[in-house]
């Protein structure tokens, strides 16, 4: 019996979690990165989408869904979605894009520090700082 007014914790559901891109978006927003385009389609006649996406740059990133499925039950377990992805990757690759691809999980422990390393690709400057750069005090006047 549960008190007058208490909550239970009760577990998400699957279609109540953030999108993977909606939870990068919100990592970058917070490490003062450029925000991606979500589902975007990068491919003038296909409907190709990439997750999360910066054209300007053309870096893209896919998060590898239902892997571990086994039996063709999720998306990326079976062999022709496996191939329809690899061509899908192939075709931004060729391009001109960088695609980035990871596990859900991976979102923190290396999708963003990936990201925080491309930034002189993407010309943003981080909200903390790399340390200051090693300059002489009195440097050597050329005669």
């Amino acid at each position: 019996m549960t008190r007058r007014g208490a909550t239970s914790k009760r577990r998400l559901q699957p279609h109540e979690l953030p999108s993977p891109g909606a939870a990068l978006a919100s990592l970058c927003r917070a490490s003062r990165l450029p925000e991606p385009e979500l589902e975007f389609r990068f491919h003038p006649t296909r409907k190709w989408l990439l997750d999360c996406a910066w054209p300007a740059f053309k870096v893209g990133v896919e998060f590898q869904g239902g892997v571990f499925g086994g039996h063709g039950r999720f998306a990326h377990a079976a062999p022709t979605h496996i191939h329809r992805d690899m061509m899908k990757s192939r075709a931004a690759q060729l391009m001109g894009w960088m695609v980035l691809a990871y596990l859900p999980r991976e979102l923190k422990t290396h999708c963003l520090p990936d990201l925080l390393q491309l930034l002189p690709r993407m010309q943003v400057q981080p909200r903390f700082s790399w340390g200051a750069p090693c300059v002489p005090d009195n440097p050597r006047k050329e005669e």
